[in-house]
C-alpha cells in the first residue's frame, strides 16, 4: 500500500488529498503527503485528532497541524465517495463535500481480525480474544498474541485489545517460553506510545482520563508547562504535561505530554514509574540526568512529581479550569506583557512582583483562584496569600491549560468565556 501511495504521489498526480482518521497512522499519513507538496485535509469522527489522548492535550497537536496548513474535519463522519474527473473523487462527510481529492488513504481505526479463531471455537471477550497470562487461549493447544488478543489494563482494569507492536512483540516472547516450558508471564499493557506530527510530537502512557470516570477510578490531576530543557540555554521550547495519580497515597495513574523535544524520554521515564507502581513522591525524588541541552536540574518528571505531591501533602490546593464554580476571584499574576498576549476574561490582574503592596485590591471572604502562565509563580502567589489569611487555591497549568480547555471546547460553566 505505501509502495503505492508514494508511487501515485512521486507521479506528481496529487495536489489534493483527504486522510480519513486522526489517529497515529493518519497523522503520520497527513504529515508524509504534506511533506510530498500535497495539500492535505484529515477527517476524524471523534471530536478531537489521537482520540487515545485528552482533548485539552490533543488539541495542542490540532493547533499545530491548522499552522502546517493541515485541514481538520473533526466530529465528522465520511458519507460517501463520489467519483469526479480526472481520476480524483468528492469525500461526502456528515458536514459537507469536500473539494475533489486526487488520493483519499483511509486510516481510520483497528478491528482485530478474529475469524479464525472464532471457527475454531475458541473463546472470545467483549473486544478480542480471550488469553491467560502465558498468552494460551480457551484451547490449551493454541496461544495467540497481538492486536487480536485482549490484555489486562494495570491502570483502569478490566480488559481490551492494544494495537501496539512493543506489547505484541512482549507477548510474543511470553507464548514461546509457555510453549518451551519455561515461567513466564504477561502483566498487562499500559498503552505507551508516541506520535510524531511535523515538529511535534505526542506521548502518553497509563490510563486517560476518560478511561479512569469509565472505570469508577478516584484520580487527581496536575498540568504544568516546563522548559524540555534548561530555560538559559537556546532552544528552549514548553513541554506540555498532564499527570494523573490516586489522590490519597499519590499512586501514579497516567501521563501524557506534548512538545517538540524531550516527549519521549519523559513518557519513558512515567510507563517504567507505572509499570513498577511508583508514587508521585518517587517521581519528585528520581535522580534523573542534567545537562542544560536535555534538561533542567529539576527535570520536568521531577517537577510534575513535585506539583502533584504539594496537593497530597496539603501544601496547596489545585483546581482545574474546567471545575470552577465562577464564584472565584480570577487573579492573574502573570506581568503585564503575558497577561495583555493572552487575556483571561473577568481576571484581576497584579503581577507576582506587586503582590503584597496590592493585598487591599484583593475582597476577602471569597476564594481566590491564582493562575500565571504554567503554575509555578501562581503557587507562590497562593502560598503568598493563604499566610495573610486568604482563601486561596492555585489553578493548575495556568493560561496554558486555559487555552488549551478553551480551544478543545471543554471550560465549564464556572470557567471565564474566551
Amino acid at each position: 500500500d505505501i509502495d503505492r501511495i508514494k508511487g501515485r504521489l512521486d507521479g506528481g498526480r496529487v495536489e489534493r488529498a483527504v486522510v480519513v482518521g486522526g489517529g497515529f497512522i493518519g497523522l503520520e499519513m497527513a504529515e508524509n503527503i504534506a511533506a510530498r507538496g500535497a495539500a492535505v485535509e484529515i477527517v476524524e469522527m471523534q471530536g478531537r485528532l489521537l482520540p487515545a489522548m485528552d482533548g485539552e492535550m490533543a488539541v495542542i497537536l490540532e493547533r499545530h497541524g491548522a499552522g502546517k496548513g493541515v485541514g481538520l474535519r473533526l466530529g465528522e463522519r465520511v458519507a460517501a465517495i463520489i467519483p469526479a474527473g480526472g481520476g480524483g473523487c468528492v469525500v461526502r462527510t456528515s458536514g459537507a463535500d469536500l473539494p475533489p481529492a486526487g488520493m483519499v488513504v483511509f486510516c481510520a481505526g483497528v478491528a482485530p481480525e478474529t475469524a479464525i479463531a472464532r471457527s475454531a471455537g475458541i473463546l472470545m471477550g467483549r473486544t478480542g480474544i480471550v488469553t491467560d497470562r502465558t498468552m494460551r487461549t480457551s484451547d490449551p493447544r493454541v496461544f495467540a498474541v497481538g492486536d487480536a488478543v485482549e490484555t489486562e489494563d494495570p491502570v483502569a482494569g478490566g480488559m481490551r485489545c492494544v494495537a501496539l507492536a512493543g506489547p505484541a512483540a512482549r507477548q510474543a516472547r511470553v507464548a514461546v517460553n509457555a510453549i518451551f516450558g519455561r515461567e513466564d508471564a504477561y502483566r498487562g499493557t499500559l498503552g505507551t506510545a508516541i506520535v510524531k506530527f511535523f515538529e511535534m510530537a505526542a506521548g502518553m502512557t497509563g490510563a486517560n482520563e476518560k478511561a479512569l470516570k469509565a472505570a469508577g477510578r478516584r484520580y487527581a490531576k496536575v498540568y504544568l508547562r516546563p522548559p524540555a530543557h534548561a530555560a538559559y540555554y537556546p532552544g528552549a521550547t514548553p513541554l506540555a504535561i498532564k499527570l494523573l495519580y490516586d489522590p490519597e497515597g499519590g499512586l501514579l495513574l497516567g501521563a501524557q505530554a506534548v512538545g517538540r523535544e524531550g516527549v519521549e524520554r519523559r513518557i519513558d521515564i512515567f510507563a517504567a514509574a507505572l509499570r513498577h507502581r511508583l508514587s508521585v513522591r518517587d517521581l519528585a525524588e528520581l535522580e534523573l540526568c542534567y545537562a542544560p541541552p536535555y534538561g533542567s536540574v529539576r527535570d520536568p518528571v521531577n517537577l510534575a512529581g513535585l506539583a502533584a505531591l504539594n496537593t497530597v501533602e496539603g501544601l496547596v490546593t489545585h483546581v482545574h479550569w474546567d471545575g470552577l464554580s465562577g464564584d472565584e476571584i480570577l487573579l492573574d499574576v502573570r506581568n503585564g506583557l503575558e497577561a495583555g498576549k493572552a487575556p483571561v476574561p473577568g481576571a484581576l490582574h497584579i503581577p507576582l512582583d506587586e503582590l503584597r503592596g496590592r493585598l487591599a485590591e484583593i475582597p476577602k471572604g471569597r476564594t481566590v483562584a491564582v493562575f500565571c502562565v504554567s503554575g509555578h509563580r501562581s503557587y507562590i502567589a497562593g502560598r503568598m496569600l493563604a499566610q495573610r489569611g486568604f482563601n486561596a487555591v492555585n489553578i493548575s497549568g495556568g493560561s496554558g491549560a486555559y487555552a488549551d480547555l478553551r480551544d478543545a471546547g471543554m471550560l465549564s460553566r464556572g470557567a471565564p468565556a474566551a
